[in-house]
């Protein structure tokens, strides 16, 4: 089954460049979960910027059908409604903190100077279906991932093309190939479509590289082929 790899991998770039990877692991309570809070944030905020869907959804439908269990090493089995709503517990007291890093980070990349920021906490879409506005379709960090999509490109001179960009890379997906051994158990190998010239000219230009070689699948746990 082919899974969506080109949306997900730019989101955890975004994710990843605004520094939120080690702020959370920095900050974010540790206990005994089975998967650390700062992933299931991170899950959150990806779903919310590429699916714009509800925890239910995304555990139950959104997450399988992508790269995530791959780029993250968490079984599509391990994300459920449950344990997503519980991460938004764990992100609440971090507000503040979280204000004064993503100020910081928009300083240092962008020269941005405010003082205020206007940011979704809730799990919740405005009446009616908002098409042509993202700020209503999506929550959490994800509002964020996406003004920083906006600036960095129109920072390489594209202009106000974000959604553009995310429909261009929802068009290139990974598919797992079962190779049967003789003598041996089946080799699995993930490989990752290559985009259009277009799409792989945005993504040179934004200085992004998907993964080419194939990957060797066991249980999610990625061994790179020799």
């Amino acid at each position: 089954m082919a899974s969506q790899s080109g949306q997900v991998y730019l989101a955890l770039a975004l994710w990843r460049r605004l520094g939120l990877h080690q702020f959370f692991e920095e900050n974010i309570r540790a206990g005994r979960e089975q998967i650390d809070w700062a992933t299931i944030a991170c899950i959150l905020s990806i779903g919310r910027l590429c699916s714009q869907s509800s925890e239910l959804a995304l555990s139950e439908h959104w997450y399988a059908k992508t790269a995530l269990d791959d780029l993250l090493g968490v079984n599509a089995v391990d994300v459920y409604e449950n344990r997503l709503y519980r991460g938004l517990d764990e992100l609440l007291p971090l507000l503040d903190e979280l204000f004064a890093h993503l100020r910081e980070r928009y300083r240092s990349m962008f020269g941005s100077r405010f003082e205020s920021l206007l940011y979704d906490i809730t799990s919740t879409y405005f009446e009616g279906q908002c098409e042509r506005n993202p700020q209503a379709q999506r929550g959490y960090s994800a509002l964020v991932m996406w003004r920083t999509l906006e600036m960095w490109l129109k920072g390489k001179g594209f202009g106000d093309c974000a959604r553009q960009v995310l429909k261009e890379l929802g068009s290139i997906h990974s598919m797992d190939v079962v190779l049967q051994v003789k003598d041996k158990a089946d080799l699995r190998l993930r490989l990752v479509g290559k985009p259009d010239k277009m799409t792989a000219d945005l993504l040179a230009h934004m200085q992004l590289k998907l993964p080419t070689r194939p990957k060797r699948i066991q249980n999610v746990v990625e061994t790179q082929t020799p």
